[in-house]
Protein backbone atom coordinates (compact mmCIF):
# COMPACT_ATOMS: atom_id res chain seq x y z
CA UNK A 1 0.00 0.00 0.00
CA UNK A 2 1.30 3.45 -0.96
CA UNK A 3 1.69 5.72 2.04
CA UNK A 4 -0.11 9.06 2.31
CA UNK A 5 3.12 11.13 2.09
CA UNK A 6 4.07 9.38 -1.17
CA UNK A 7 0.60 10.00 -2.60
CA UNK A 8 0.91 13.67 -1.68
CA UNK A 9 4.33 13.87 -3.36
CA UNK A 10 2.89 12.29 -6.52
CA UNK A 11 -0.04 14.71 -6.54
CA UNK A 12 2.30 17.67 -6.02
CA UNK A 13 4.53 16.43 -8.85
CA UNK A 14 1.61 16.05 -11.23
CA UNK A 15 0.37 19.51 -10.28
CA UNK A 16 3.81 21.05 -10.90
CA UNK A 17 4.11 19.24 -14.23
CA UNK A 18 0.71 20.53 -15.29
CA UNK A 19 1.72 24.09 -14.42
CA UNK A 20 4.93 23.75 -16.47
CA UNK A 21 3.02 22.50 -19.51
CA UNK A 22 0.40 25.22 -19.07
CA UNK A 23 2.99 28.00 -18.96
CA UNK A 24 4.85 26.58 -21.94
CA UNK A 25 1.64 26.66 -23.96
CA UNK A 26 0.25 29.99 -22.72
CA UNK A 27 3.52 31.90 -23.04
CA UNK A 28 4.46 30.57 -26.48
CA UNK A 29 4.56 33.10 -29.33
CA UNK A 30 3.22 32.10 -32.72
CA UNK A 31 5.06 32.70 -35.99
CA UNK A 32 2.17 32.71 -38.44
CA UNK A 33 2.44 33.62 -42.11
CA UNK A 34 3.91 36.94 -43.17
CA UNK A 35 1.38 39.33 -44.69
CA UNK A 36 2.10 41.10 -47.96
CA UNK A 37 3.78 44.46 -47.64
CA UNK A 38 1.69 47.50 -48.57
CA UNK A 39 2.98 51.05 -48.67
CA UNK A 40 -0.36 52.40 -47.38
CA UNK A 41 -1.16 51.85 -43.71
CA UNK A 42 -4.47 50.09 -43.06
CA UNK A 43 -4.76 50.14 -39.26
CA UNK A 44 -6.83 48.53 -36.54
CA UNK A 45 -7.01 49.33 -32.83
CA UNK A 46 -6.56 46.35 -30.50
CA UNK A 47 -8.04 46.79 -27.01
CA UNK A 48 -6.61 44.07 -24.82
CA UNK A 49 -7.71 42.51 -21.53
CA UNK A 50 -9.84 45.33 -20.10
CA UNK A 51 -12.10 42.97 -18.18
CA UNK A 52 -14.01 42.68 -14.94
CA UNK A 53 -11.37 40.23 -13.70
CA UNK A 54 -8.40 42.46 -14.56
CA UNK A 55 -9.38 46.13 -14.15
CA UNK A 56 -12.96 45.77 -12.92
CA UNK A 57 -14.71 44.90 -9.68
CA UNK A 58 -13.55 41.27 -9.71
CA UNK A 59 -9.85 42.06 -10.11
CA UNK A 60 -7.40 41.14 -7.36
CA UNK A 61 -4.62 43.29 -8.86
CA UNK A 62 -4.52 46.48 -6.81
CA UNK A 63 -2.30 48.37 -9.26
CA UNK A 64 -4.49 47.57 -12.26
CA UNK A 65 -7.61 48.56 -10.31
CA UNK A 66 -6.20 51.82 -8.98
CA UNK A 67 -4.97 52.83 -12.45
CA UNK A 68 -8.04 51.62 -14.33
CA UNK A 69 -10.09 54.82 -14.25
CA UNK A 70 -7.53 56.93 -16.08
CA UNK A 71 -6.62 54.04 -18.38
CA UNK A 72 -10.18 53.31 -19.46
CA UNK A 73 -10.94 57.01 -19.96
CA UNK A 74 -7.96 57.23 -22.35
CA UNK A 75 -8.99 54.06 -24.17
CA UNK A 76 -12.59 55.24 -24.55
CA UNK A 77 -11.40 58.43 -26.25
CA UNK A 78 -9.33 56.32 -28.63
CA UNK A 79 -12.25 54.01 -29.37
CA UNK A 80 -14.52 56.99 -30.14
CA UNK A 81 -12.05 58.62 -32.52
CA UNK A 82 -11.04 55.36 -34.19
CA UNK A 83 -14.66 54.41 -34.87
CA UNK A 84 -15.39 57.81 -36.46
CA UNK A 85 -12.71 57.07 -39.07
CA UNK A 86 -14.16 53.62 -39.80
CA UNK A 87 -11.01 51.94 -38.52
CA UNK A 88 -11.73 48.51 -37.00
CA UNK A 89 -11.71 48.21 -33.23
CA UNK A 90 -10.82 44.73 -32.00
CA UNK A 91 -11.46 43.71 -28.41
CA UNK A 92 -9.37 40.85 -27.02
CA UNK A 93 -10.49 39.16 -23.80
CA UNK A 94 -8.38 36.67 -21.91
CA UNK A 95 -9.78 33.53 -20.31
CA UNK A 96 -8.20 30.60 -18.47
CA UNK A 97 -9.37 27.12 -19.39
CA UNK A 98 -6.92 25.16 -17.24
CA UNK A 99 -8.86 23.81 -14.25
CA UNK A 100 -5.84 23.63 -11.95
CA UNK A 101 -4.95 27.27 -12.59
CA UNK A 102 -8.56 28.17 -11.92
CA UNK A 103 -8.36 26.37 -8.57
CA UNK A 104 -5.57 28.79 -7.61
CA UNK A 105 -7.19 31.90 -9.09
CA UNK A 106 -10.51 31.83 -10.93
CA UNK A 107 -10.75 35.54 -11.74
CA UNK A 108 -10.50 34.82 -15.47
CA UNK A 109 -11.97 31.32 -15.47
CA UNK A 110 -13.51 30.25 -18.76
CA UNK A 111 -17.22 31.07 -18.75
CA UNK A 112 -16.98 33.05 -15.50
CA UNK A 113 -18.00 36.67 -14.85
CA UNK A 114 -14.39 37.88 -14.78
CA UNK A 115 -13.91 37.44 -18.53
CA UNK A 116 -16.60 40.02 -19.36
CA UNK A 117 -15.39 43.39 -20.60
CA UNK A 118 -15.06 46.04 -17.91
CA UNK A 119 -18.45 47.79 -17.72
CA UNK A 120 -16.79 51.20 -18.06
CA UNK A 121 -15.27 50.33 -21.44
CA UNK A 122 -17.05 51.72 -24.51
CA UNK A 123 -18.40 49.07 -26.83
CA UNK A 124 -17.99 50.19 -30.43
CA UNK A 125 -19.21 48.15 -33.41
CA UNK A 126 -16.23 45.87 -33.41
CA UNK A 127 -14.72 42.43 -33.40
CA UNK A 128 -14.53 40.52 -30.14
CA UNK A 129 -12.19 37.60 -29.50
CA UNK A 130 -11.67 35.32 -26.53
CA UNK A 131 -8.20 33.91 -26.11
CA UNK A 132 -6.51 31.58 -23.62
CA UNK A 133 -2.91 32.52 -24.45
CA UNK A 134 -0.76 35.61 -23.97
CA UNK A 135 -0.41 35.84 -27.75
CA UNK A 136 -3.83 36.88 -29.08
CA UNK A 137 -3.02 35.19 -32.39
CA UNK A 138 -3.58 31.98 -30.43
CA UNK A 139 -7.16 32.57 -31.56
CA UNK A 140 -6.60 31.85 -35.24
CA UNK A 141 -9.74 33.75 -36.25
CA UNK A 142 -7.81 36.96 -35.50
CA UNK A 143 -5.42 36.18 -38.36
CA UNK A 144 -8.33 35.53 -40.71
CA UNK A 145 -10.15 38.77 -39.87
CA UNK A 146 -7.05 40.95 -40.22
CA UNK A 147 -6.11 39.39 -43.56
CA UNK A 148 -9.67 39.60 -44.92
CA UNK A 149 -9.81 43.31 -44.03
CA UNK A 150 -6.36 44.00 -45.47
CA UNK A 151 -5.12 45.27 -42.10
CA UNK A 152 -1.36 45.79 -41.98
CA UNK A 153 -0.88 48.01 -38.93
CA UNK A 154 -1.94 47.30 -35.35
CA UNK A 155 -2.18 49.86 -32.55
CA UNK A 156 -2.26 48.37 -29.04
CA UNK A 157 -3.93 49.66 -25.88
CA UNK A 158 -4.87 48.05 -22.56
CA UNK A 159 -3.04 45.38 -20.60
CA UNK A 160 -0.13 44.75 -20.45
CA UNK A 161 3.13 45.42 -22.37
CA UNK A 162 4.79 42.82 -20.12
CA UNK A 163 2.12 40.21 -20.84
CA UNK A 164 -0.64 39.92 -23.47
CA UNK A 165 0.14 43.13 -25.35
CA UNK A 166 3.85 42.38 -25.42
CA UNK A 167 3.48 38.79 -26.60
CA UNK A 168 0.93 39.77 -29.24
CA UNK A 169 3.12 42.61 -30.51
CA UNK A 170 5.99 40.17 -31.08
CA UNK A 171 3.64 37.74 -32.84
CA UNK A 172 2.41 40.61 -35.02
CA UNK A 173 5.98 41.56 -35.92
CA UNK A 174 6.58 37.89 -36.83
CA UNK A 175 3.75 38.26 -39.36
CA UNK A 176 5.18 41.51 -40.80
CA UNK A 177 2.54 43.81 -39.31
CA UNK A 178 3.50 47.36 -38.50
CA UNK A 179 3.04 47.76 -34.78
CA UNK A 180 2.22 50.79 -32.65
CA UNK A 181 1.91 51.11 -28.88
CA UNK A 182 -0.13 54.05 -27.51
CA UNK A 183 1.89 54.75 -24.39
CA UNK A 184 -0.67 56.61 -22.27
CA UNK A 185 -3.32 53.96 -22.93
CA UNK A 186 -1.41 50.97 -21.56
CA UNK A 187 -0.34 50.02 -18.05
CA UNK A 188 1.97 47.46 -16.50
CA UNK A 189 2.18 46.34 -12.89
CA UNK A 190 4.56 49.21 -12.17
CA UNK A 191 5.68 52.40 -13.89
CA UNK A 192 9.25 51.11 -14.09
CA UNK A 193 8.17 47.87 -15.77
CA UNK A 194 6.08 49.81 -18.30
CA UNK A 195 9.03 52.07 -19.11
CA UNK A 196 11.32 49.05 -19.53
CA UNK A 197 8.92 47.27 -21.90
CA UNK A 198 8.30 50.43 -23.95
CA UNK A 199 12.05 50.83 -24.48
CA UNK A 200 12.35 47.18 -25.50
CA UNK A 201 9.59 47.47 -28.09
CA UNK A 202 10.95 50.74 -29.40
CA UNK A 203 14.27 48.97 -29.95
CA UNK A 204 12.40 46.25 -31.88
CA UNK A 205 11.15 48.88 -34.31
CA UNK A 206 7.65 49.30 -32.87
CA UNK A 207 6.16 52.78 -33.02
CA UNK A 208 5.55 54.30 -29.58
CA UNK A 209 3.20 57.28 -29.57
CA UNK A 210 0.82 59.21 -27.33
CA UNK A 211 -2.95 59.43 -27.75
CA UNK A 212 -2.58 62.99 -29.03
CA UNK A 213 -0.08 61.85 -31.66
CA UNK A 214 -2.50 59.09 -32.65
CA UNK A 215 -5.38 61.59 -32.98
CA UNK A 216 -3.19 63.78 -35.19
CA UNK A 217 -2.45 60.77 -37.42
CA UNK A 218 -6.18 60.15 -37.78
CA UNK A 219 -6.79 63.79 -38.66
CA UNK A 220 -3.96 63.84 -41.19
CA UNK A 221 -4.92 60.46 -42.68
CA UNK A 222 -1.39 59.14 -42.15
CA UNK A 223 -2.25 56.60 -39.45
Amino acid sequence: MISVPIILVIIAGLFAFNIILYKKDVYSISLGTEIEADIIDKPALLVMDIQEGTTGVLSDNDFYKSSSGTLISSINRLIDSTSKYNIPVIYIRNEVSNYLINLINNKLAQGGPGIAMDKRLKKAPAYLFLNDKMDAFGNTTLDSILISRGINKLYFVGLDPAYSIGYTMVAAKNRNYRVGLISDAVISESASLKKKKILEFSDLGCEVLSSEEYFKKLLDGGY
